[in-house]
């Protein structure tokens, strides 16, 4: 049987529409780096990151913090979320926002994996609670079932990717 999860507040989703966020400031231009490439992992993904933070110096970079190209296991969920971590680091250094993403919710027909990611979803929503912003794509995007897919109008039909609907949605 399916069970609900249950909503996360974000700092870096406000309650309401007229709530000031860090990602909402016309004046802070946002930069957002995306492991998704073709054979891109974690560790690729902290790397190119790594080298943007340094030279293009954001000041709101949102940070997923699990690649989709690497094995969806338990010790890999904290590996992706400490290089993430570490990213938000190098992005507070010159004085830059960091944003978490969780795992968006890929593994609807997958359960083996499911927990591994929602091992990473935690770990992120754990954060928060320390008052690290996030985006909680697993909860804007989610069906709250478990194991977690796309709400239909968030997908594209394909179970891994986001809709254009459901990028707006992250977006606002």
């Amino acid at each position: 049987a399916a069970t609900a999860a249950p909503p996360v507040a974000s700092a870096a989703v406000p309650a309401t529409a007229s709530e000031p966020t860090a990602t909402r400031s016309a004046g802070r231009p946002v930069s957002y780096f995306n492991e998704g490439y073709p054979g891109r992992n974690s560790q690729g993904f902290a790397w190119c990151g790594a080298w943007a933070v340094r030279h293009l110096r954001p000041e709101v970079a949102l940070t997923q913090t699990w690649s989709q190209n690497e094995p969806w296991t338990h010790d890999m969920a904290g590996l992706s979320f400490a290089r993430a971590i570490t990213l938000a680091d190098l992005v507070r250094r010159p004085g830059g926002v960091p944003v978490l993403l969780t795992a968006a919710p890929v593994f609807a027909d997958r359960p083996d994996a499911e927990v591994h990611r929602r091992r990473n979803v935690d770990l992120v929503r754990g954060a928060a609670r320390q008052g690290m912003p996030i985006l909680d794509l697993d909860a804007l995007w989610g069906t709250g079932s478990v194991p977690n897919g796309y709400r239909p109008e968030f997908g594209v039909g394909d179970g891994m990717h986001p809709s254009n609907e459901g990028c707006h949605a992250a977006a606002l």
